[in-house]
Formats: C-alpha cells, structure tokens, sequence
C-alpha cells in the first residue's frame, strides 16, 4: 500500500485518502448495508502516469477500488472505454476481474498502446461491474473518468520543435567555437606585437649609440700644422718681450 501511494503524484495521493475517509465516514455513520456489497468508483479514483502520449506510447491507468458494503465481491469486471459503456463504448484493452472485501479497497492497473485511432478519444471511461452481474447496495456509482491526450508525433509543431532545438544547439556549438578562435587570433596577435615592439626598441638602441667619427689623415695634419703655427707664434711672442 505505501509503495503503491509513493509511486504516484501526490494529488491522486490525497483525493485517494479522502475518498477512502469519506467512504469510511459514510459506513459509520449509516451503518453498514445488511448482506449487500457497494463498489464504488470515481475520478478521484483514476490516475494515468501521463496523461499526454504520443502515438506508440504505452498508456498505463492506475484504479482504485471501494467496496463500502458489508459484504464481499469477487469476480467483479473493471474495464477501460473509449466512451460511456452504457452508451456503446468499446473496451481499449482487455478487461479485469477483481475481488474486493467488505469494507475494504483493492487497486488495479490497465496497460494499452496509443494507436492513431486513438487521436479521437479526449475521456477515459473505466467501469465496473457494466451488466450488472453484482447485486449492489447501489448500482450507479461504479463509473469514473479521466482526461487522455493522444498526440501524432509528425505534427508541424514537433518538427518545428526538433527542428528549432537542432538550430539552438548548431549555433550554440558556433558560438562556443567562435569564442575559441576568437580567443587564439587574439593570443598570437598579442605574441607578435610584443615582439614586434621589443624589435623596435632594440634598433633604436642602436641608431642612437651609433658608430665613433674617425678623423681621415688630411684633417690630422692640418690639425697639427695650426697647433704648431700657433706654438711659434707664442714662442715668438714670448722672446719679443
């Protein structure tokens, strides 16, 4: 039972819970029905683990059932429509026997595939005990319903939403590449100026110290000749005194 409840959502979870007490509240406060079972079923007994399916898909139907008489059931048919079985609704999958105590509750589960035809249906008819085979306190509570969706996977909007997903992830995968690429251009460029500018700086370096002027022989000797010119001029000077 807790592992049957902690598999589903958590709002069948609770209407399961409330049916159960307003079933209990019902025996006690009525007393039990002497000698006569009373199944009882609604929507707020019916669960579907996806009530969304595409084509192909298993759609899989959790039931719960009531029996709030004072006596047993067994062999009880539970079935699952395409539309109301007291009019003309055709069973989606074979149909189950079940037995519940008195005053008990037993679930069971319908497993069938989604199947093109299927597209039409918008409601789930789940029944028990259809022909009226039990003798019951009350005969018309033994019917509940739940929304289906049944999808064609080929739609235009599919193909739109695989196609702009495959579109998202392309240009993400660009961007993410372009930002690599983006990332080495920038590192070789920055490699190359900076050599490039040391290069630069080297060679003004080098035009600045530049080579020592050296003096050709014509200009050395003219240099001495004035030296000594002017040697003898002082020489003279001085003995004229």
């Amino acid at each position: 039972m807790t592992h049957f409840l902690s598999s589903h959502r958590p709002g069948f979870t609770i209407a399961l819970i409330f049916t159960i007490t307003l079933a209990s509240m019902f025996i006690f406060l009525n007393g039990p029905a002497e000698g006569l079972p009373d199944l009882q079923l609604s929507a707020s007994q019916i669960s579907l683990e996806d009530g969304s399916v595409y084509i192909d898909e298993m759609v899989v139907i959790n039931v719960t059932l009531i029996n709030i008489g004072s006596d047993d059931l067994y062999n009880v048919s539970v079935g699952v429509y395409d539309d109301d079985p007291l009019d003309g609704g055709k069973l989606l999958c074979p149909e189950k026997r079940v037995d519940v105590g008195h005053y008990n509750f037993t679930m069971v589960n319908f497993t069938f595939k989604a199947k093109d035809e299927h597209r039409k249906v918008r409601t789930l008819w789940i029944a028990a005990d259809v022909e009226n085979e039990v003798n019951e306190l009350n005969e018309n509570n033994n019917i509940g319903t739940v929304p289906l969706r049944v999808m064609l996977k080929e739609t235009i909007g599919f193909v739109l939403t695989v196609v702009g997903r495959g579109i998202l992830l392309t240009f993400s995968s660009l961007s993410i590449l372009a930002l690599v690429v983006y990332a080495v251009g920038y590192v070789i460029n920055r490699f190359f100026a900076e050599k490039e500018k040391e290069g630069d700086e080297n060679e003004d370096e080098d035009e600045g110290s530049g080579p020592e002027l050296q003096m050709s022989p014509v200009d050395d000797n003219k240099e001495r000749e004035e030296i000594a010119a002017a040697s003898a001029a002082v020489t003279a000077y001085r003995r004229g005194v």
